[in-house]
């Protein structure tokens, strides 16, 4: 699995970091011309969010004791065993977005486009 990795230092808050999670994760062409023109359009799983001087990096923390896990009425949370993170297995998704709340940082949120869960 890949990763992004916000060297919060560096971070100038151009959203590049979105354009290619969703381009990577979310698109089936891999591509940043042909994603932008799928149906519906890819989603990061990384948001930045903050004033231009001071940007914010939202995404996944990872917790131990993940809420959302226990929140998911139908399982589509998991935690993977051998890398130990937390996924959402979309097909298992039915869109209740019980997760959104009881998320800590805010990362998990609806996606009504495709009636799931995005994390």
């Amino acid at each position: 699995m890949k990763v992004i990795a916000v060297h919060l230092d560096r971070c100038t808050g151009c959203k590049t970091c979105e354009l290619y999670c969703a381009t990577e994760r979310g698109s089936n062409s891999k591509t940043l011309i042909q994603a932008v023109q799928e149906t519906p359009l890819p989603q990061s799983r990384v948001r930045v969010e903050g004033s231009n001087s001071v940007p914010v990096t939202l995404q996944c923390r990872q917790c131990l004791q993940a809420p959302c896990l226990d929140a998911c009425l139908t399982g589509a949370l998991i935690r993977e065993p051998d890398a130990n993170i937390v996924v959402l297995q979309e097909n298992n998704c039915i869109g209740c977005w019980t997760c959104t709340l009881f998320c800590p940082y805010g990362v998990i949120y609806p996606w009504p486009e495709r009636k799931v869960a995005l994390k």
